[in-house]
């Protein structure tokens, strides 16, 4: 259930206010004129219709219908007819002339009786015409039904009419054109076959004939009558399901994703289409993919209140890489959720890392039987590697595993503990692992900036290896990285911790937890200036004991001030020997390998190259999804990245900045695009669209940026952050005026086309204010009546739509800036 506000900008009134009870409005559709409204809403007993002159504030007529089975609705060949449909047929309201009542029938279907469900209902051309869940089309004059066009083999989801003619979609993901005269014209594919979606949005853009159709899994695509489906954008999964994770079909070169949906996925990285996908019908927590075998497994996730001691329960599955639908097996193992899985290199066994502290080692044979339970961590497992022993380098024999709370452990493929010191012989297949002598000077390096870990890692190549970390940053290290201080490439992308890092080839992919984005690097190599010495440092890992590093050989600046045109960063602490670190707890269960060179103060021989973004996450972020240069570009952001698509060439081009973004706002004419992050020291920046670099910098005096707004001008910006307004002039990066806000939460401030005035939207209550100067000054709308206002749009610079959780619609007519007027009075 929902209310809105419709204002006038240009005289600050509300003119109408359409309320329906406790009913939520399910369907919408103006009058031909567009003088009328026609509203359908539906509670748990009945039906309610509604029709409105919504200038004049009027409820013209009302009527309740018993039942839930109406799906939609429609105004018809003039705003004296209208029509709804649902599993009780048709149902028509008529009137001769303007100022007289709506009178009901229903509709006659004599001479086709059927008990058919009605899906949609349009009128093309004066005809009214409905689809049905039989695939076809009925004809209708006044109220009898006079003609049944068989045309599709599959349910009717929607009908929409179009300047085109009359576009129909159908149950099997189809989208089909019609002539006014129901001849079939064009069908349109805009999904793969293996996909599923219900199709439930269409709109037609007559000047670039273009179709935009939205589906059930929440993704958008585009169409001409004569080209392909074009993915615009998406996400993994169903709205507020998260992407849990992602592996790499390297026979292929496909990405496989898992989800809290239930649904395993198979994409065409470079088409960015679903190729297959199924639902397991249960909450995905981690996928692996064996290349040998071709095979996939997928562990499911367990809600945390459970109490089942069911061994019974399917814990894992293991699919078939090249039919995702193909279940080879079920597998039984933990009643907690599996948090990581992986196969050997050898593709003898598949493990699973769980909840309950455990890893649960299987062989690959038939049944796949559970071979050992590794127990001794105190808290779920974070990760682990499969190892080789020398004397035997293609078969697995080891793991090493990591816990949550910094547990570093070593293990046979039996489950039986290894020493670390064991260990040092032994060739790791992979290197997930983030605790591990490796690692030690970088996780030193975190330790002095406190609010952040590490909690994810990736070789690059032998002597770099890429992190990521809790606050969404990626970080190229040298390959073991053995001191704090040590040259490091920097990227920052996602928001929220960094889940997973896995490398295919020259691309590196990269998972955030909280944006649940895909990215895609390149990865390349990284040529230093010669002028950089061979060493910086002189150091010494010793396994017993761990010495305080020397002091630098060489002036750390000035090396680094000989590389201008990189990107990194470096960290430098002065050390005190006097001072005691005491070791970490995972630090006795690290030694580094026997073959250990001392390769202390090395440089990172790779770089990352950001390639694409796959998903989009509308969650985290307000207003942040905007098209511009009239259509051919799609402006949105992810994490702390800001995103420019572009039609022409299919590409991604990108701007990241420090935090993570918090709004945007865009201003057309300029191409200029305002960004506002979480921390007031990062400061609002202003992105040129064209270049996609930063135009100016205003610094805020605020936390957490969460509103901005342009004047038409587009050098005046407006930012509300906490409880406090601010005006600034972008082109010179200096604040004009700054005052406090209301008392309660301030939702939303927009500039109206009159100067120099502006809207604020808030907790229960609405503001307009005056800008001379440097002064501010504002007048109360009264909205006493009205409760939880949520959001504040606009519309071609005159009309505000306020949101609120009750079911009423308001629209703002003839104030003047000394007169306000209650928002029930309509």
């Amino acid at each position: 259930a929902n209310q809105f506000f419709f204002t006038d900008f240009r005289a600050y009134n509300i003119y109408l206010c359409l309320s329906d009870s406790q009913n939520g409005v399910s369907t919408l559709s103006f009058s031909p004129s567009g003088e009328l409204l026609l509203t359908m809403c539906n509670n748990e007993m009945n039906s309610t219709i509604g029709v409105y002159k919504w200038r004049e504030r009027r409820l013209l007529f009302t009527a309740t219908l018993p039942g839930l089975g109406f799906y939609d609705c429609s105004f018809l060949s003039s705003d004296n007819s209208f029509g709804i449909c649902g599993k009780d047929l048709v149902h028509f309201w008529t009137k001769s002339e303007s100022h007289e009542p709506y009178r009901h029938c229903r509709g006659s279907t004599n001479l086709f009786p059927s008990q058919v469900q009605m899906t949609s209902i349009a009128c093309v051309d004066g005809a009214v015409v409905t689809g049905s869940t039989s695939g076809a089309l009925w004809l209708w004059e006044g109220r009898v039904l006079v003609k049944r066009v068989e045309v599709f083999r599959f349910p009717i989801t929607k009908l929409f009419v179009s300047s085109a003619g009359l576009f129909v979609s159908t149950q099997d993901g189809t989208i089909h054109l019609l002539s006014k005269e129901l001849a079939l014209q064009h069908r349109l594919d805009p999904f793969s076959r293996s996909d599923s979606h219900d199709i439930e949005t269409l709109c037609w853009d007559t000047n670039r004939e273009k179709l935009l159709v939205g589906d059930s899994s929440n993704c958008l695509r585009e169409m001409g009558l004569n080209s392909a489906s074009k993915f615009v954008m998406g996400c993994h999964s169903t709205c507020h399901s998260a992407l849990t994770d992602f592996t790499i079909d390297t026979l292929n070169d496909n990405i496989i994703t898992v989800g809290e949906d239930g649904f395993v996925r198979k994409w065409d990285k470079d088409a960015r289409v679903i190729l297959q996908q199924h639902n397991l019908e249960g909450g995905l927590s981690c996928i692996a993919y064996d290349q040998g075998a071709d095979q996939v497994a997928v562990g499911f996730c367990k809600s945390d209140n459970c109490c089942s001691s069911d061994k019974t329960d399917v814990a894992f599955v293991i699919l078939c890489g090249n039919d995702l639908t193909n279940i080879i097996h079920h597998g039984h193992n933990s009643q907690k959720t599996l948090t990581v899985c992986k196969f050997s290199n050898d593709g003898k066994f598949v493990a699973f890392g769980a909840k309950d502290c455990s890893i649960y080692i299987h062989s690959t044979d038939k049944d796949f039987p559970l071979v050992a339970k590794a127990r001794g961590h105190s808290a779920p497992i974070l990760t682990f590697d499969f190892g080789c022993a020398d004397d035997s380098p293609d078969s697995a024999s080891f793991l090493r595993s990591n816990s949550i709370n910094g547990e570093a452990l070593y293990w046979s493929t039996h489950a039986k503990k290894q020493t670390p010191l064991s260990q040092r012989h032994t060739r790791w297949e992979s290197q997930s692992c983030i605790y591990g002598w490796y690692l030690e000077g970088a996780h030193d390096l975190y330790a002095e900036e406190n609010s952040t870990c590490i909690t994810s890692c990736c070789p690059l190549s032998d002597s770099s290896i890429v992190v990521g970390d809790s606050s969404g940053r990626l970080r190229v290290l040298p390959n073991p990285a053995v001191s704090k201080d040590t040259v490091y490439l920097q990227f920052s992308i996602h928001h929220g911790k960094v889940q997973k890092i896995e490398r295919c080839g020259d691309s590196l992919y990269t998972l955030g937890s909280d944006d649940s984005c895909l990215c895609m690097w390149k990865v390349s190599s990284l040529s230093w200036p010669p002028t950089m010495p061979p060493s910086l440092y002189d150091d010494h890992v010793i396994i017993d004991e761990k010495k305080e590093d020397q002091h630098l050989s060489v002036s750390f600046e000035l090396a680094t001030a000989q590389m201008e045109d990189l990107d990194f960063s470096t960290s430098h602490a002065e050390k005190t020997s006097s001072t005691h670190k005491p070791l970490r707890p995972w630090m006795r269960s690290i030694a580094p390998p026997s073959n250990y060179t001392n390769t202390a103060g090395s440089l990172p021989d790779g770089r990352l190259i950001l390639e694409r973004i796959h998903g989009y996450n509308g969650h985290n972020a307000k207003d942040n999804l905007h098209y511009i240069s009239s259509g051919e570009s799609i402006v949105y952001s992810v994490g702390k990245t800001l995103v420019r698509y572009d039609e022409e060439g299919d590409t991604q081009h990108f701007c990241s900045v420090e935090g993570r973004i918090k709004c945007l706002a865009i201003h057309q004419e300029r191409s200029i695009c305002a960004i506002g992050q979480e921390n007031a020291e990062q400061g609002i920046v202003v992105v040129d669209l064209k270049t996609m670099n930063y135009m100016s910098l205003c610094k805020s005096t605020a936390n957490g940026i969460h509103c901005l707004d342009f004047d038409e001008s587009g050098r005046i910006l407006l930012a509300v952050g906490g409880n406090r307004l601010t005006i600034y002039d972008v082109d010179n990066e200096v604040m004009i005026a700054s005052t406090l806000t209301h008392a309660t939460e301030t939702l939303d401030v927009r500039f109206t086309s009159k100067a120099n005035t502006l809207v604020e939207v808030g907790r229960n209550f609405v503001r307009l204010w005056f800008i001379t100067g440097s002064d501010m000054r504002f007048e109360e709308v009264d909205m006493s009546t009205m409760q939880n206002v949520s959001c504040l749009g606009t519309f071609q610079c005159r009309f505000v739509v306020v949101a609120w959780s009750q079911s009423n619609a308001l629209l703002f007519l003839s104030i003047s800036q000394q007169h306000s007027t209650h928002a029930s009075d309509g």
